[in-house]
């Protein structure tokens, strides 16, 4: 037969969550900063070096933090749910942020079409 699973995620790490969709939401977007603001090969390349170390970086904290001790915490029986409300919150930030970029680059490109 089926294992039973319990498929919720500890509270600690959904509460990491939202602080890890803002980070990698903001380094992200500074990733594109020097290509926007022309400051040459050298700079975009050098930023989406440090991008990818940084967000590395930055999520390691997050997740330390919220696994710091006091910050764990059981589950309740009786609301398995309750780290529903951190992982929604989560996709719905870093699906907005997603629609923003995609929305302001569409605009520019329609805006310059020789821009890229």
């Amino acid at each position: 037969g089926a294992t039973k699973r319990d498929h919720t995620i500890p509270l600690n790490e959904a509460r990491a969550f939202v602080p890890m969709a803002i980070v990698g939401s903001t380094f992200g977007a500074l990733m594109f900063a020097p290509a926007r603001l022309d400051w040459g090969t050298y700079y975009e390349h050098g930023y989406i070096a440090h991008y990818l170390w940084v967000t590395a970086v930055g999520y390691l904290l997050v997740l330390v933090l919220a696994s710091r001790s006091g910050a764990t915490s059981t589950k309740d029986p009786k609301n398995p749910d309750v780290d529903s409300v951190f992982v929604t919150a989560s996709y719905i930030l870093a699906g907005l942020f997603a629609a923003v970029v995609h929305t302001v680059k569409k605009l520019q490109l329609i805006i310059n079409p020789l821009s890229s």
